[in-house]
């Protein structure tokens, strides 16, 4: 494994990355995290980088106006090795093969001190100007790295230069589980060193007491390794707290008698690295906490989104069981709208979108969890992780909307013309919450709940009616809504297709609709029927207006059977289909 290190002319202008045999590398003054801005000698996009495992093809882009210059010549194409470097401008790049090993055989330091975070907060800087310019840099670092390898190189930078005795610099993971202490990135001064030791007693004592932990080794005695090599006699380790950057924590190692360290020193180089740290993790729970709150976005309205942003996620969105009602919205006509638009695919995709999009939409608006999302049709949840109480009313008006709004795009030929709506609703027990495996996990809710509203979503197609709900639904609804706001009308017990218990299944309607059906004579019809008397059931069906869906459904299931009662009559109508 290789490095490669860019250095300029101050101490700052510096980084170190891991060279991977992979795609190719751009390296220029504006190229990301391969980017050299301190150098305007260095174009744009300035050469072209590959690492085959055993050297590197370098290759001058065109239009740079400033040659590389390799073993004193400038070059346009060229093959370096480790140990070998090549400049640009004012900096130089060098490839190395530096060994890093977490040891736990060093010798017993000299001297240890403890630091509590609370005694550094209190101290002095005695030189602030160095560290404090240092630090000054730091919302940059943190704001600018895309991922965590790219924080630690901006970290270890920015230690080494705020640190100038320091010879070696590393952000650390202590041990998990049966993962050893892991150095997750390191950088040294420009010197002779080549391997890199760190105390892995000293890191874990640091984490388990999660305080800053200073070890001075005694130069005069036998015993080696020390922390780096032979040259380096102090080395100190800082955590950094919080739970985005779990078990991290920052080593730092140098000698002291080449920079006639002080002790007080030690104190100044802990704060700085302490102050560092904590803001580093403040800022990474911080990003963590926005992250989990924009993937919820997706998921969950703004006040549920809330509600579990002052808890902690984990734990709000663990499966639980709760009383829920489930909506299962399906999109009609794609296979027809499919094949008159074939010329023209990418028009039938935005108004697809356009009708899901009013789907997700109405679900959040009114509080509900989008709990699957595919094809042409979308399943939204209320009740679940934040009961509302009455969480059937809010999934019957996201569905009246739905309906609703469909139906008035349905004379826009561009928007969603020619699709129409089916929904289900069912209410009961089931368990939601973060489910699936360690490679995909989604937030849904299973249970046979979700069976039912999948079924009566299914049967709208036979009644010729957009909203169909289940008995709990329906009884909810009637207990909490008054008369003039929402209404059902029961449509009788049926057994869906693969299941074997029996729905009560009823019309969610709208006063509007229940002004315009005549209820007792359809509900007299349907007690008719499932009581045997279908003579008199096809009576009260006729007298029903033609254009009714319901009265079409039980006639046409009457002539099916020729009027004739099925032996052993239970009043149940079993399905055959979905």
């Amino acid at each position: 494994m290789a490095d490669l290190t860019a250095q300029g002319p101050e101490r700052a202008d510096r980084w170190r990355r891991q060279l991977r045999a992979s795609n190719p590398i751009i390296l220029g003054r504006e190229e990301g995290t391969w980017s050299v801005p301190w150098d305007n000698r260095v174009s744009r996009k300035h050469a072209r980088l590959q690492w085959n495992g055993q050297a590197l093809q370098v290759e001058a882009l065109p239009n740079r106006p400033n040659p590389i210059f390799f073993r004193g010549e400038p070059h346009d194409h060229f093959r370096a090795e480790v140990g070998d470097r090549f400049v640009i401008g004012s900096t130089s790049f060098t490839i190395s093969a530096d060994a890093v090993n977490v040891t736990i055989d060093l010798p017993r330091p000299a001297s240890q001190q403890t630091f509590s975070a609370q005694h550094l907060r209190q101290v002095a800087f005695r030189h602030a100007r160095q560290q404090i310019e240092a630090l000054s840099r730091l919302p940059e670092i943190v704001a600018g790295a895309v991922n965590d390898q790219e924080l630690c190189v901006r970290l270890v930078n920015l230690v080494l230069t705020g640190i100038t005795s320091a010879h070696a610099v590393a952000v650390v993971r202590g041990a998990l589980a049966a993962e050893p202490v892991k150095v997750l990135h390191w950088d040294h001064t420009e010197s002779r060193h080549s391997s890199f030791q760190p105390s892995g007693q000293l890191i874990e004592a640091s984490l388990e007491q999660q305080e800053g932990i200073l070890h001075l080794w005694d130069r005069s005695s036998e015993a080696t390794p020390y922390t780096i090599d032979e040259e380096c006699d102090w080395a100190f380790c800082i955590p950094v707290p919080g739970t985005s950057c779990d078990r991290w924590a920052i080593y730092v190692a140098g000698q002291a008698g080449a920079t006639n360290l002080r002790p007080d020193d030690f104190q100044d180089y802990l704060k700085f690295v302490q102050l560092v740290a904590t803001t580093v993790g403040n800022v990474c729970d911080l990003r963590l906490l926005q992250r989990r709150t924009t993937s919820l976005s997706s998921f969950f309205s703004p006040p549920v989104r809330d509600a579990l942003a002052v808890s902690d996620p984990e734990v709000a969105l663990a499966p639980r069981e709760a009383n829920v009602s489930v909506l299962f919205c399906d999109l009609r006509g794609f296979s027809r709208e499919s094949e008159r638009s074939s010329d023209d695919l990418f028009d039938l995709l935005n108004r697809v979108g356009g009708s899901l999009g009013i789907m997700t939409r109405k679900i959040l608006d009114y509080g509900g969890v989008i709990g699957d999302f595919h094809g042409d049709s979308a399943m939204g949840f209320w009740g679940w992780p934040i009961s509302q109480g009455d969480d059937v009313i809010p999934a019957c008006r996201t569905a009246l909307e739905i309906r609703s709004e469909l139906e008035a795009a349905a004379s826009d030929r561009h928007a969603m013309s020619g699709f129409r709506v089916g929904i289900g609703i069912a209410t009961g027990q089931a368990v939601a919450g973060k489910i699936g495996t360690v490679d995909q996990v989604k937030v849904t809710v299973f249970g046979p709940v979700v069976n039912v509203a999948a079924r009566l979503e299914g049967m709208t197609r036979r009644f010729g009616s957009a909203i169909l709900v289940d008995g709990q639904t329906a009884e909810a609804i009637e207990r909490i809504t008054p008369q003039d706001s929402l209404a059902t009308r029961r449509l009788g017990n049926f057994r869906p297709y693969g299941m074997a218990s029996t729905v009560s299944v009823h019309q969610l309607m709208t006063a509007a609709d229940l002004a315009a059906t005549d209820i007792p004579t359809s509900h007299s019809g349907i007690d008719a029927f499932a009581d045997g008397d279908w003579k008199r059931a096809a009576e009260l069906f006729h007298e029903l207006p033609q254009s009714d869906p319901v009265r079409n459904f039980f006639l046409a299931y009457l002539q099916q059977h020729n009027g004739n009662v099925p032996e052993q009559w239970d009043g149940i109508v079993e399905l055959d289909s979905k």
